[in-house]
């Protein structure tokens, strides 16, 4: 009798617990979106470090350095041009003396590799700039600031045999837009003031400088107590404003005056090249301006 009860038992176990086991056994559902579920970073790279970074983090990284380091676009999507000083001066200009007032200036076009001196190995630091000189310096920027190179720009230009020594350079200017033909003929002759302005102003675009000096420039010459001798008759009047709004020039006197109908020395046109170049030697015009 026990042993009928034992097997009855035995039955009754074999039959229930399958039952019970099915009833826990809930079967997966696929997950929502289960084909764009990704592993955990553990299992989806196992040669990953343990403080994985982020995606933004790991792009960078995995760019070459030269590539994090790249100039940063300019609103024309250019990279932003940099001026360096290739070169080191070390007495290239034999009438040149630390104790001329414009010796940094005139240096740091050295350096630049805007100023090369002339034959005999002197700056002529207070000769008049002929318009032929300007236009040389003025290309060599341009060319350094759109092209990386500062002869490149007059050495792409085709000219006769013939041409004078600094044509290339003038019809680079040309062909950049910067000027026109409002100095042919005029190459040999000293540069006007007014007539440096109308280069520098255009040499390089707007987006290299700011308008540090806009609002103080702009009463100073409204009201009349400023640059008085520049008005709407004077040749490139907007031009010699634009060189004070940019911290070019600041004016000669206490009333800023600009002295446009008069020549200008290759010293002084340095020191306005090196400020065109370099933003920190900008000048910040600090005039009173009297209530009217």
């Amino acid at each position: 009798m026990k042993k009928k009860i034992l097997t009855l038992f035995l039955c009754l176990a074999l039959t229930i617990l399958p039952a019970y086991a099915a009833e826990d056994a809930v079967p997966a559902e696929p997950l929502q979106g289960a084909e764009s579920a990704q592993l955990p970073d553990s299992m989806e790279n196992a040669d990953a470090p343990a403080d994985t970074q982020s995606p933004e983090d790991a792009q960078l990284s995995e760019q070459p350095e030269d590539a994090q380091e790249a100039e940063i676009p300019d609103e024309d999507g250019q990279n932003a041009p940099v001026f360096a000083r290739t070169l080191l001066y070390e007495g290239a200009f034999s009438d040149l003396m630390p104790e001329n007032g414009q010796y940094e200036s005139i240096a740091a076009l050295y350096e630049y590799g805007f100023a090369k001196g002339r034959d005999d190995g002197t700056f002529g630091a207070d000769d008049s700039v002929t318009i032929a000189e300007l236009l040389t310096f003025a290309a060599r920027i341009r060319s350094t600031y759109a092209l990386g190179d500062a002869e490149a720009g007059a050495a792409a230009v085709e000219l006769p045999e013939d041409a004078p020594w600094y044509a290339g350079y003038a019809e680079y200017l040309r062909t950049e837009g910067v000027i026109a033909d409002e100095f042919e003929g005029l190459c040999g002759m000293s540069a006007a003031r007014a007539q440096v302005a109308h280069i520098l102003a255009n040499v390089l675009e707007p987006s290299w400088f700011d308008a540090r000096n806009a609002a103080v420039v702009a009463e100073g010459y409204a009201t009349r107590q400023y640059i008085t001798d520049v008005d709407d008759y004077t040749a490139y009047q907007p031009d010699i404003l634009t060189l004070y709004r940019r911290g070019i020039v600041q004016g000669f006197d206490e009333t800023g005056s600009f002295l446009p109908d008069q020549p200008i020395t290759r010293a002084e046109v340095a020191a306005m090249l090196a400020r065109v170049v370099d933003p920190a030697l900008r000048i910040d015009i600090t005039w009173v301006i009297l209530p009217r």
